[in-house]
């Protein structure tokens, strides 16, 4: 059924559609009209028709590229590309440790700029839209990794850059800075099992709004880049966080 329909749909490309955020967007997208690659280290079960899974580690160009090729061979066009890769999980103590942050940066950059690469050498540069998700990590002194805000912070100047040299190819690229995300079994919701009253204290003490930043928060913009509506939107940065990152305090 999949390979009746993915010439009639539209094509979507999500990768770190695993778990967290991802999964959530491919949850949503997936009732959508849109075939939906999903690219992530972990293997996901589906019975959706219309989503394919192949598991490849993003961080090895090689594979990338290889990943690409097969999804080239499949659809001649892919309408939307959602970037989803990344994780602030501490991996070490000695947070400057080069081959820690090396880490960070194949995580959270590297998975990235790889399925960019691929497309513009396989797809010849054709027109899609790009949208990169990144963290106030890389905006504000919070409590993350060293190597996961440099890696972010990196990764939203890559983006900037990027979007002047896309744009005469009619490649539109923006990103999303989420705050405080709460989605299933992720880090927030394993805090709040925890020690409820201590993580809710904590984001009415940081977070100006005082609320958790859902995946329908992130959706509703990504909705509007992928719309007619967000033609014009290039190089932009999406700030998600209830006011975190400017509030001083």
């Amino acid at each position: 059924l999949f390979k009746k329909n993915y010439m009639k749909k539209k094509n979507i490309v999500i990768n770190g559609g695993s778990k967290g955020i991802g999964r959530e967007i491919v949850e949503y997208y997936r009732s959508t009209n849109f075939n939906i690659f999903v690219l992530s280290r972990t293997k996901i079960k589906t019975k959706y028709t219309n989503v394919q899974n192949f598991s490849v580690d993003l961080s090895n160009a090689k594979k990338t590229k290889k990943i690409m090729q097969k999804i080239r061979k499949k659809c001649s066009e892919i309408d939307l590309v959602i970037c989803c890769t990344g994780s602030g999980k501490k991996i070490s103590n000695n947070e400057i440790d080069n081959l820690i942050l090396k880490k960070y940066f194949e995580i959270n950059f590297f998975t990235i700029s790889n399925v960019l690469d691929s497309y513009l050498k396989i797809y010849h540069n054709k027109k899609t839209k790009f949208i990169v998700i990144s963290s106030i990590a890389s905006k504000k002194i919070i409590e993350a990794p060293i190597g996961y805000s440099i890696a972010k912070l990196s990764l939203d100047f890559f983006v900037k850059i990027l979007s002047k040299k896309l744009s005469q190819y009619q490649i539109n690229i923006n990103s999303i800075s989420p705050g405080n995300m709460l989605t299933k079994n992720n880090s927030w919701y394993k805090k709040l099992k925890l020690n409820k009253t201590k993580t809710i204290n904590y984001i009415n003490k940081n977070v100006p709004l005082k609320k958790f930043i859902s995946a329908k928060d992130i959706i509703s913009i990504i909705k509007l880049l992928h719309s007619k509506s967000g033609d014009n939107i290039t190089g932009s940065d999406f700030i998600i966080d209830g006011g975190q990152s400017l509030w001083k305090k």
